[in-house]
């Protein structure tokens, strides 16, 4: 299993925390696959936020290790 983190600035209201859980289908394609839904994410809030605000995607794995952080949003 993995966890999909996403956090995201909202102006006025603070940071905002969503989790989403992966589920691990085994082998060598675990990561890929989580990974490809940590990216769906990502653009997802880049589509929804784009440059006007902070966003951050971080993919975790079952045991609460941070696997790697795939995306940060960034201000123009």
């Amino acid at each position: 299993m993995f966890t999909i983190r996403s956090r995201y600035l909202v102006p006025g209201e603070g940071w905002k925390l969503d989790e989403q859980k992966v589920a691990d289908p085994g082998g060598f394609d675990a990561l890929v696959t989580a990974g490809r839904k940590a990216s769906e994410v990502a653009k997802d809030l880049d589509a929804r936020f784009g440059d006007s605000h902070y966003w951050t995607v971080d993919l975790y794995d079952d045991e609460n290790r941070s696997c790697v952080q795939l995306f940060h949003g960034r201000t123009s």
